[in-house]
């Protein structure tokens, strides 16, 4: 076993991206099935560090808990992917030997259940009350016709997730009306102000999207080029001086547990951002994920591109991008299984109860629990930009 795991990695570098360390770590996983024995797995772990090129040196916690983290990881990897008829398989990833607050700290989101956010801007309505159903298409993948959509960030340690679903959704549903260069979620880290503690502290430490969309449609939003380098767990001070690449009239904040409305703005609309649990999602690899409880704490945000059927498995689902780099999951997405109801139909739209609304992150003076639908707590916050202008198309 241990030729093979050095044969899986014998082609990457030191400072490899997780793109190209892909193939070493689904054929590491693979090993992991095998009876393991404590110098396989140490060695297993010393080419796992060097080939995600993880600096170890001021690591307080140290080698062998960092090396029990990855044990556990691998027969859990193990474990799941002996289960006969799984919809999704697992394997080892960056977070293989990340502690269970070290992973938590990268979700940083809880949904926004304060109401004066719906009337933060002009466009806040959901856009069903304005306008008829339309009928839906079977399958929906923005992938296939915006170019933005396949542009997978990494938020790297800090919990940014929903500045950076807010601008991938941003940079879609301004590619749909002119071109734009892409878009700075580092200045939505420094510059968006979370006095509620939406969804956290603020920067690094959690916000919300609508809260994003919210500065935005005030203050516009630089491109990437143009503002100052993201370090990773770190916000910078805030800049607004500049030309901004892109304006938004507000945005549409969807009925809440509600299947159809969110189906409508993915086959009418464009992509949107929602609330997930992502506690279980650190082991994915492939497949339709289906592996969150009825009663999820919501905690993570990103952004959906469009829904589907996988045959093969019968199973319907959601797309998601996700914000953990390529090198996660399906090249940066995963697919989450879709029900067919929602809280109106509470079996067919597999609800539940998130008890820990406010369990440190949540909206100050929010409930203490809420109702989410769907797996993953999917349908229970959703929200997408609108009236998106290019600072081309404003010249004009």
């Amino acid at each position: 076993m241990a030729l093979l795991l050095r044969l899986a990695l014998a082609g990457a570098t030191a400072a490899c991206t997780l793109q190209e360390a892909d193939a070493a770590r689904i054929l590491l996983s693979a090993g992991s099935g095998v009876g393991s024995t404590a110098a396989v797995v140490a060695e297993a772990y010393a080419h796992f560090l060097r080939t995600l090129g993880d600096a170890r040196d001021a690591d307080a916690l140290g080698f062998q808990q960092r090396l029990a983290l990855f044990r556990k990881q691998q027969e859990a990897v193990r474990q799941h992917n002996a289960q006969p008829h799984r919809s999704w398989t697992a394997a080892l990833n960056r977070f293989a030997d990340y502690t269970e607050e070290e992973f938590h700290a990268l979700l940083g989101h809880k949904p926004s259940r304060i109401s004066s956010s719906r009337s933060a801007v002009a466009s806040s309505s959901s856009f069903l009350e304005e306008q008829p159903q339309q009928a839906l298409a079977a399958a929906v993948d923005w992938r296939s016709s915006l170019n933005s959509t396949a542009d997978v960030k990494d938020q790297g340690s800090c919990g940014s997730c929903w500045a950076v679903a807010a601008v991938g959704a941003i940079e879609a549903h301004a590619e749909k009306v002119g071109n734009v260069r892409p878009l700075s979620f580092e200045q939505l880290v420094d510059c968006v102000p979370n006095p509620k503690q939406c969804g956290g502290q603020g920067g690094c430490k959690g916000a919300t999207s609508e809260l994003a969309f919210a500065w935005v449609s005030k203050n516009g939003l630089a491109a990437a080029a143009d503002y100052t380098g993201y370090l990773s767990g770190v916000e910078g001070i805030c800049k607004t001086n500049g030309q901004p690449a892109v304006h938004a009239e507000g945005f549409t904040q969807l009925a809440v547990n509600k299947l159809q409305p969110l189906m409508d703005a993915l086959a009418n609309k464009g992509p949107v951002v929602v609330s997930v649990d992502a506690s279980r999602w650190s082991m994915y690899s492939d497949g339709v994920f289906n592996g969150c409880a009825r009663d999820a704490t919501v905690n993570h945000a990103v952004m959906m591109v469009g829904y589907g059927r996988d045959v093969q498995r019968g199973m319907d689902y959601w797309l998601i991008r996700n914000s953990w780099g390529r090198g996660w999951g399906e090249a940066g997405y995963i697919r989450i299984q879709r029900h067919s109801g929602d809280v109106d139909d509470w079996d067919a739209g597999y609800c539940g109860t998130d008890n820990k609304p406010l369990d440190g992150v949540g909206c100050k003076g929010g409930p203490s629990n809420i109702t989410v639908c769907g797996m993953c707590g999917i349908l229970s916050d959703s929200s997408f930009p609108v009236g998106l202008r290019t600072a081309a198309a404003l010249a004009r």
